[in-house]
């Protein structure tokens, strides 16, 4: 990656004015896009870079300019040995062009910059242009005009013989003005024309500018070492667009596949999410970019691709000079890699494809695995781990010494058996298991499952002091992940109408199956469910959705989000069989024992009184308290051997008392917990935790 980087937008001119002078000077360079739309120049990370909130921003190492003009004076002197000679070094020469140099700042662009304004950007943009304003700088600009005329009677460039960054800052107000009836005011005049045709006409600014269509549009097209740019504009229409674009879904395997080797190539793109839960890669316009309608399919200029292989193949090849080398430049090496990537394709995808299916997606979406395909093909991918395991003794990679696509197309499959208890395939091979420790490490792997975190966004549907929604939004807090509470107002009965009613009912599925997590556990929780279910009506807050996964059940939601993000925050699972179990126990006696006698005292004691429902049933109170307490007692014995309830790491089983803890505090049972010494610390422990205190700001609970 270039220690040189351009932090702006193509539209900009003085973006334009710094990748000019960083082309002239024969500087690899990156460009890192700021979309202007989205007021990204006026925020964070941008606005560390230019306190303004103006682009461009540049970066060389560890050296931060901005103010275009600055930045082109340091690339011309830091790189002086380089490309074209942009300041003279001769004292007097220097001085002549800087002269030139802050005319075309304050006399040339202020005049050029308004009515660049007024004429192009105003009616892109479907405002109205000011005729009078564009009088005035025009009788303004053909002054300038006047004494550039004389200066090149007596020199062929602004300062001087020879070109100079008195020329080259003028080019992007210039370009513009050359779309306008202003073109004249550059015509009339003979050797401001000449001068003109000469420094728009220079290789570098080819590479910024190629001038009209046929259909009369502007195109403004930028390439860098590392990417490629279009801008399109038209009266009443300004696109910018990365010309790679990958449309697909981040949870898509195919999809995954040619997104980590755009990260290997350090390609820009821009991600198009494709909702498939809406039917999307079905329909226009996705169906004519992929006429299978299956994701992923890859836009770059103008020609289009799907079939995820053959999108990373051409990536691969096509930005070979570019990241890291995926596709040997030697015949027999890349053939050697060829039969690897035959063999993932043909080989180990079908039946991890299906396994992945079976223990990873069915769950995710509900539905049951099928324990015959399962065993079927675990058979069938032990066969193929047993001839990588050879291949691997002989070679680090399997198409040789290093990473290619034979090895990332692995990837997405192997994220997902990884989460499963197939895991034991590959920790059970030594040289398997190294191999997929390497590439499952790579950074650009990271980069694919954040941008799947990131693009996968959560919503938490529920109403303020729902304590289920407290159980879910604590474990998101724990996980550290970013979420949108939408608040659903139960008072007025929106959790039993649509959209909710469709979130919390969807395809009446059994929705909490744990992702082929804790298989015991799976049966226990259906008759949880099921019993559940029977005693209250479809319509309960909350409802979570991840992407274009919808669940419901506080604690489907919490084990889900616990499994998926897994590497994230705080660990509220464990890993281990032995210690898993424990869990799993006080996971069921806080839904079985714990809950219902602390929930009944929590709407006694509270949420009646709170919300104007009748009277307390002080019978119900000492009933549910009598329960309570021998539960506790429970508690009490087992947190003397152990500081939290599944061990000695706070977990899940922990996490999902919470909410009714919280509620008792200020009543009268909490004597309950006050006068059991070690129950009394692990609540104050659990209380005081951050990601607990952000559930309270948040929910702006008054306890």
């Amino acid at each position: 990656m270039a220690a040189v980087k351009v932090h702006g937008a193509p539209l900009s001119t003085a973006f334009q004015r710094a990748v000019v002078c960083l082309y002239e000077k024969e500087v690899d360079f990156e460009v890192v896009p700021v979309d202007m739309r989205a007021g990204a120049h006026k925020q964070e990370p941008f606005i560390s870079l230019n306190p303004f909130g103006q682009v461009p921003a540049f970066e060389d190492g560890d050296l931060q300019l901005f103010e275009s003009r600055a930045i082109t004076k340091y690339i011309a002197e830091e790189y002086a040995e380089k490309g074209t000679q942009l300041i003279p070094f001769e004292t007097k020469k220097k001085a002549i062009a800087s002269v030139w140099m802050e005319v075309e700042a304050h006399q040339f662009d202020p005049v050029a910059s308004k009515l660049g304004w007024e004429i192009i950007f105003k009616p892109m943009f479907g405002m109205t242009t000011d005729q009078a304003a564009v009088e005035e700088n025009e009788a303004k600009l053909a002054k300038v005009l006047d004494v550039y005329e004389n200066r090149l009677s007596k020199s062929k460039y602004m300062g001087g013989d020879c070109i100079t960054l008195a020329d080259l800052h003028h080019l992007p107000n210039l370009q513009c003005l050359l779309g306008t009836n202003v073109k004249s005011q550059f015509e009339s005049r003979p050797h401001v024309k000449a001068w003109v045709a000469d420094i728009t006409s220079r290789p570098t600014w080819a590479k910024c500018w190629i001038g009209s269509s046929q259909k009369g549009k502007s195109y403004f097209f930028f390439f860098s070492s590392s990417s490629k740019y279009f801008f399109t504009s038209t009266s009443s229409l300004v696109v910018l667009m990365a010309i790679i674009k990958l449309h697909g879904s981040p949870i898509s395997t195919n999809t995954q596949r040619p997104l980590v080797c755009l990260y290997e190539k350090h390609l820009h793109f821009d991600f198009v999410p494709v909702d498939m839960s809406a039917g999307s890669h079905k329909q226009s316009p996705f169906i004519s970019l992929n006429p299978f309608g299956q994701v992923p399919a890859l836009v770059d200029g103008d020609l289009q691709l799907f079939e995820s292989r053959a999108i990373s193949n051409y990536i691969a090849e096509e930005y070979s000079e570019k990241g890291t080398q995926l596709v040997s430049s030697n015949s027999k090496e890349k053939a050697i890699s060829s039969v690897w990537m035959e063999v993932e394709a043909h080989k180990f995808e079908p039946a991890a494809a299906k396994l992945s299916w079976e223990l990873f997606y069915k769950p995710m979406f509900g539905m049951n695995t099928d324990q015959a395909v399962v065993k079927e093909n675990e058979a069938k991918l032990e066969k193929v781990l047993d001839v990588y395991e050879n291949r691997l003794t002989k070679s680090k990679y399997l198409g040789g010494e290093c990473i290619g696509l034979a090895d990332l197309y692995h990837l997405p499959n192997l994220q997902c058996l990884l989460g499963t208890t197939l895991k034991k395939l590959f920790e059970s091979r030594p040289h398997v298991n190294a191999w997929v420790t390497d590439i499952t490490a790579r950074p650009a792997w990271s980069k694919v499952l954040a941008l799947r975190a990131t693009m996968a966004v959560r919503k938490v549907h529920a109403s303020n002091n729902s304590e289920p929604a407290m159980r879910v939004m604590a474990c998101l807090n724990e996980k550290e992940l970013a979420f949108q509470f939408v608040s659903v107002d139960m008072k007025v009965g929106e959790h039993k109408r649509q959209p909710f009613l469709s979130l919390n009912v969807r395809k009446n599925s059994f929705s909490l199956v744990l992702c082929g997590v804790f298989p015991k556990l799976i049966l226990l929780m259906f008759i949880y469910w099921f019993g559940w279910m029977m005693m209250q009506p479809f319509g309960q807050v909350p409802a979570f959705e991840d992407g274009d996964l919808t669940l419901f059940e506080s604690r489907a939601i919490t084990q889900y989000i616990a499994t998926e993000y897994a590497n994230q925050g705080t660990e509220l699972l464990y890993s281990d069989s032995k210690k898993k179990a424990i869990l799993l126990v006080w996971l069921e006696i806080e839904s079985h024992q714990f809950d219902p006698a602390a929930a009944k005292l929590t709407w006694e004691l509270v949420l009646k009184p709170m919300l104007g429902m009748g009277t307390t049933d002080f019978a119900v109170v000492e009933e549910n308290e009598s329960k309570l307490a021998n539960v506790l007692d429970v508690y009490e014995n087992r947190l003397a051997k152990s500081k939290y309830l599944a061990g000695d790491s706070f977990t899940l089983a922990d996490l999902h008392h919470l909410p009714h803890i919280q509620y008792l505090m200020e009543t009268r049972s909490w004597k309950l917990f006050e006068s059991r010494s070690h129950v009394h610390a692990w609540a104050a422990d659990i209380t005081a935790r951050p990601a607990w205190s952000k559930v309270l700001i948040a929910m702006k609970t008054e306890v």
